[in-house]
């Protein structure tokens, strides 16, 4: 399916996001990064496509070009958005400036109205497991849809070890049923 909707239009910005996508939960982060980046450079006002190929890049450790594209979604939405903050915290922890990432995190952490879900995968970067698992919990509490990819997020991988997470995967297959 991927091969035949790739052929049906290989201009459209979500065609090309949405199959990136698919490729970044395979891990196949070569192919998503270049899916991502078409995608951006097709429609550079396209939000979901950048976001998603700082996501690639800061997965496969390519530091300085994920703090670039930060930057350059940081010139189309609010400086203050809370996932653009999360995602700088992110990236500035990977590159070592971890007395920022805290400063960003403890922000955020004040900020209520901010998604459980984006604050557990903020937290299991910079290693705040117990941390994580409460905004886990609490993202199974609202029943949050991405909660769906936890098997296989690669966000998550910090934590499959913990004991945790294999009971947080059984309340989420619970859950669904």
């Amino acid at each position: 399916p991927v091969r035949r909707a790739s052929a049906v239009s290989s201009a459209s910005t979500i065609l090309a996001t949405e199959l990136a996508h698919a490729r970044f939960f395979q891990r196949d982060y070569e192919t998503a990064e270049k899916q991502f980046r078409a995608a951006v450079d097709f429609d550079n006002r396209a939000i979901p496509a950048r976001f998603n190929h700082w996501r690639v890049l800061h997965q496969m450790g390519r530091n300085e070009e994920a703090e670039g594209a930060l930057d350059a979604l940081q010139k189309m939405i609010p400086t203050d958005y809370p996932l653009l903050l999360k995602c700088r915290a992110r990236t500035l922890h990977k590159i070592g400036r971890v007395e920022e990432a805290e400063i960003l995190y403890r922000r955020l952490v004040e900020n209520i109205a901010f998604s459980p879900m984006f604050m557990a995968i903020l937290a299991a970067d910079l290693g705040k497991n117990d941390d994580a698992f409460k905004y886990l919990n609490t993202s199974l509490e609202q029943r949050n849809d991405y909660l769906l990819h936890l098997s296989h997020a690669p966000e998550f991988d910090g934590l499959r070890n913990d004991p945790r997470y294999a009971e947080l995967q059984n309340r989420v297959l619970l859950s669904k049923k």
